[in-house]
């Protein structure tokens, strides 16, 4: 065998060789010098030209910088949907009752048939709740394991909660839908439209400009903004009379079995309004939604309706903190399951 025969053999890959193969060196284009040093630029026409030429920046600048330290957007949901699509998604051309009870009449069904179904279903758990055994001072007979009573008492009012904080989320976008002023209704009819988007550049304190997005022109009506509040305080309302009285079913369990299959049926009846909404309403739909403008908020802005206090931002840290808090105060307020007959 000569040299070069040799030397080919030697350099034959082995089936093993995906295992004890070294990795490859460093490529070339990686340099092993420090990054550059990370600045930010106070106009945001700068800030967005230096990223564009390769200049190294942070994410978090590059989201805030084009849309504000917090967003209020529209929210998704079977309520939200019926409240705002109605009354602010519409072309003028179909703003009217007929066009209303054809594109929406399901929709308004199925949201008149969510809040009745829930609110049945808790009619009737108040119902197997005073039938349910009790001591002689009125409390439930604690016959469950207590580590697995509290398990499913703390997801349950979790589950509540969240849908309580969507529905406070919901009529925080409400609050920020301006009225339509009675001079852009006909500039409004004249191009077809409901809403008119604007961004707009804001500064903050600091000199630093922010691109966000608000109303330019429409909004609600008397009538729409009554109509949005309503669907709004039902959500809310619904959720709550759920939360209360599902707490109770769950702590009125006679056996272990019951207590989870209870818990997991109540989570059932606060998902009905998202059920219907993801059985009924179309993507087309759903995308009528997201169009609608979203408000842009900025800390220390100059522009008193994209400004935000400092508040609000150390809200949203610490948000986790104040959610536990409400979570172990509403569990211990439950807890012990006391209902009179």
């Amino acid at each position: 065998m000569d040299k070069e025969q040799l030397n080919a053999k030697s350099t034959k890959a082995s089936p093993f060789s995906i295992f004890f193969t070294p990795p490859p060196p460093p490529s070339s284009s990686l340099s092993s010098e420090p990054p550059p040093k990370h600045e930010t630029s106070s106009s945001i026409t700068s800030f967005l030209s230096s990223i564009e030429s390769g200049t190294p920046f942070l994410k978090h600048d590059l989201l805030t910088r084009s849309a504000g330290n917090i967003v209020v957007a529209p929210p998704q949901g079977l309520y939200p949907a019926i409240a705002l699509i109605p009354t602010l998604g519409v072309l003028p051309e179909y703003d009217t009752v007929a066009s209303h009870l054809v594109g929406f009449g399901p929709m308004f069904l199925a949201s008149v048939g969510s809040v009745i179904a829930q609110i049945t279903a808790v009619y009737y758990i108040n119902i197997i709740g005073d039938e349910k055994e009790t001591n002689p001072d009125g409390s439930a007979q604690q016959n469950t394991s207590a580590p697995l009573r509290l398990v499913c008492l703390a997801v349950f009012i979790m589950v509540q909660l969240s849908e309580i904080k969507a529905a406070i989320e919901f009529l925080d976008y409400v609050v920020f839908v301006p009225s339509v002023p009675s001079a852009h209704i006909p500039v409004l009819r004249e191009r077809n439209v409901k809403l008119l988007t604007t961004r707009t550049v804001v500064k903050n304190d600091r000199g630093e400009e922010f691109v966000v997005e608000g109303f330019a022109g429409g909004g609600f009506t008397p009538f729409g903004r009554i109509w949005a509040l309503i669907w709004c305080l039902t959500d809310g309302i619904v959720n709550s009379v759920v939360l209360i009285y599902g707490s109770m079913f769950v702590l009125y369990s006679g056996t272990n079995e019951d207590l989870i299959l209870n818990a997991v049926a109540l989570n059932f009846i606060s998902k009905i309004d998202d059920t219907a909404y993801d059985f009924l309403i179309t993507k087309m739909v759903k995308g009528w939604i997201a169009e609608l403008p979203q408000v842009g908020l900025v800390v220390g802005a100059t522009t008193g309706k994209h400004r935000v206090g400092r508040m609000r931002l150390v809200s949203q840290i610490l948000g986790q903190w104040i959610q536990v808090l409400v979570l172990i105060v509403a569990t211990l307020v439950c807890w012990p399951g006391t209902m009179t007959s």
